[in-house]
């Protein structure tokens, strides 16, 4: 007979088959989650509606056994993870042309002159995706600097991820939330910088906060996967203690999963006709969960150049876009009012660009052609370029530097809190909703002055307030849910109006809540003229690149218009769907 030590090393090498299959009901959980939240979520979430119907998932276990049976079989499980035939783009509109007509008619410009291209899957590979990142991404995201904000593992499903490696008799069902909230998580960010020009202002010192971003980051990027699976075994090996020398079954099937992610990057990157792109490393998909951490990742050599090369007093990114806070003393011959107030342009240079008192911050060079900045001097630990980082541009469009005197008011400072504090309470439904009743016209407005509030030829824009008008939206369900009659005609009619013109598709990830808003309001005829509305603008649209956006790096292999059109008509249906199935209406959309 075997000792219990030998079963227990023999079991070790073996993926455990009840492991999985809790593994695949917790990924299922978080996906599910992740999507209900999410802004473009509204196909996946009809997608998920018709998959726990047809697979009874509220019933039984039965498709998590037989999915588990599948991945432990290696050869079924290859030519699973091979099948990319379902791999599918989805495309909505990023920015529709805009006249520049100040008043209150609204914009009805037909012309979208900048896409974004989701990638369209099947809910098995989204699970499988999910699962990645609870048995390989976690290991990624654990090593990011503590500095990198966005899309972060939420610290109590990493931290239970960690013990159940230790010892997998610790595994128990963890939250649903996989990442933590991204306005929490952002709130930290800005809050950090703030802190930081604070305490540099306590010691008399001046302070400059420098903001930049990457253009269109995802289309841009390049992922190196043989350098992505080296820091998952290198991870492992520090964080666990595991030995690659002899794979055992466990290892094989990580390494069979982040060849499937692999797959899914490549296949969404051939609808794309790439330009001045060498190899075949892929571009991150939108809208699929790796793409959140493996972003992240690919950033992390950027990220370690500007913390110990260049070491300013604050350095935070969160997704792709950067906030550093640098020190300027006014007692360094070096400032004058002249140089304190340099445009960001010059700080780029003073600071991430090679000079004489600066030989090795050799992070970025100005790419005159194109008048953005560029990444491929950077080299990783003084060895070769990093190949990976070569059309990823840094718009200088949106530079921008906020400068701040140690003798000055710090009332900038303070607004930008209490902004920041403001935003990320709003949906806790703090007012009353007598306040809300009274004024939904006037809140959802903004309007931005050149100078003079009292002066009409000050008025640079007027302009609909999506984060406004969403709040609004929400506080106005929650409430009819108890007292439909509440909403009066006036406010209504201010709802449906936010929804004009161009806004019918700009403010398409708050169709969901205007049809929720009208239906609980048993606004049926009403409701049914808005979609009506919203299908025949988008029958009206136009695609129209512009001439600055993204032609010069990639762009869609087939026709974006066709695309852009068939994916909005089935964006509407699925926010419909999924509002109506709590009453039948017949509405043709």
């Amino acid at each position: 007979m075997m000792s219990n030590k030998l079963v227990r090393m023999i079991c070790d090498k073996m993926v455990n088959r009840e492991e999985l299959i809790k593994q695949l009901k917790s990924a299922y959980r978080k996906f599910k989650t992740y999507s209900y939240y999410d802004n473009f979520g509204a196909i996946n979430r009809k997608k998920l509606a018709d998959f726990e119907v047809n697979e009874s998932i509220s019933f039984s276990d039965n498709f998590f056994e037989r999915f588990a049976d599948d991945l432990l079989d290696e050869t079924k499980r290859r030519t699973l993870f091979e099948d990319t035939e379902k791999v599918d783009i989805l495309c909505y509109p990023k920015s529709i042309e805009d006249s520049q007509t100040l008043g209150n008619i609204p914009e009805d410009n037909n012309v979208v002159i900048k896409l974004n291209y989701f990638i369209d899957l099947d809910i098995k590979s989204h699970i499988l995706g999910t699962l990645w990142i609870l048995r390989c991404g976690w290991l990624l995201d654990h090593r990011l600097n503590k500095n990198i904000h966005g899309n972060r593992i939420n610290k109590e499903v990493l931290n239970k991820i960690i013990d159940c490696e230790k010892d997998k008799s610790k595994y128990s069902e963890l939250t649903p939330f996989l990442f933590e909230p991204y306005f929490k998580r952002y709130q930290i960010w800005r809050d950090e910088a703030l802190d930081s020009v604070e305490k540099l202002l306590d010691k008399n010192e001046n302070a400059i906060i420098l903001s930049l971003d990457f253009k269109e980051y995802y289309y841009t990027a390049t992922i190196n996967f043989e350098k992505l699976k080296f820091d998952i075994k290198s991870a492992k090996r520090k964080l666990l203690g595991i030995n690659f020398d002899k794979l055992n079954d466990d290892d094989k099937f990580d390494e069979d999963l982040t060849d499937f992610i692999e797959n899914i990057f490549k296949k969404y990157t051939k609808f794309f006709e790439r330009h001045n792109y060498d190899g075949n490393l892929p571009m991150i998909p939108i809208g699929f969960l790796p793409s959140l951490i493996i972003s992240n990742w690919n950033l992390q050599a950027f990220d370690q150049s500007i913390l110990h090369i260049v070491n300013p007093d604050y350095y935070g990114r969160y997704v792709d876009d950067v906030l550093m806070v640098f020190k300027i003393s006014p007692k360094s011959e070096s400032f004058s009012k002249a140089n304190f107030e340099s445009n960001a342009n010059e700080i780029i240079e003073k600071y991430l660009t090679p000079n004489p008192p600066n030989p090795k911050h050799d992070i970025i060079r100005k790419i005159v052609e194109e008048g953005d900045y560029g990444l491929d001097n950077l080299r990783e630990k003084e060895k070769s370029k990093i190949s990976e980082y070569k059309n990823l541009r840094i718009q200088s469009t949106k530079l921008n530097v906020f400068s701040f005197t140690h003798d000055n008011s710090r009332a900038l400072i303070d607004n930008f809190k209490k902004e920041i504090y403001r935003n990320s309470s709003e949906f806790r439904l703090m007012h009353e909703v007598e306040n809300l009743y009274a004024d939904v016209g006037k809140r959802i407005f903004s309007i931005q002055y050149a100078e003079s509030i009292n002066k009409f030829g000050e008025i640079k824009s007027i302009k609909l307030n999506k984060f406004e008008l969403s709040k609004t939206l929400s506080w106005l369900i929650r409430s009819s849910i108890y007292e439909t009659d509440n909403v009066s005609e006036e406010n209504r009619k201010n709802v449906i109006h936010a929804f004009s013109g161009n806004k019918k598709i700009e403010f398409m990830t708050l169709w969901e809540k205007l049809i929720e808003f009208l239906f609980i309001q048993n606004k049926f005829k009403i409701l049914e003229e808005e979609i009506r509305n919203i299908h025949l603008k988008i029958s009206q649209l136009d695609y129209k690149s512009d001439e600055t956006s993204n032609k010069s790096t990639y762009a869609y292999v087939d026709d974006s218009q066709s695309l852009m059109k068939k994916s909005l008509k089935q964006f509407l249906f699925s926010t419909y769907a999924r509002v109506s199935c709590l009453k039948r209406l017949q509405i043709d959309i």
